[in-house]
């Protein structure tokens, strides 16, 4: 590129996770190699749930409905709820 001269670089990401990315693009010039950071993030998911839900009372065999306000605050996401004793155990190698 000539002084006072400039070029546009399009540069095309296409991730194939919801990962957070870093990479470098490394550019030659005359002087020398040129390293610029390259980042790539999303804002994550953010759901809102309240920490106590209080069903009222409920008698035996009786059946009691509530309906419980979440809301995603973040980026888009799906989520999943399950009791404890159904969520997966940790890898050991974390």
């Amino acid at each position: 590129v000539a002084p006072g001269l400039y070029c546009m670089v399009h540069i095309r990401f296409l991730p194939d996770t919801l990962a957070d990315y870093e990479d470098t693009l490394h550019v030659v010039t005359e002087e020398g190699l040129m390293a610029i950071p390259l980042l790539a993030r999303r804002l994550p998911p953010n759901l809102t749930i309240p920490h106590t839900i209080d069903v009222g009372n409920c008698y035996v065999n009786d059946l009691r409905s509530v309906i419980i306000p979440c809301k995603n605050q973040g980026g888009r996401g799906r989520f999943l709820l399950i009791p404890d004793y159904e969520w997966p155990e940790p890898p050991e190698d974390v």
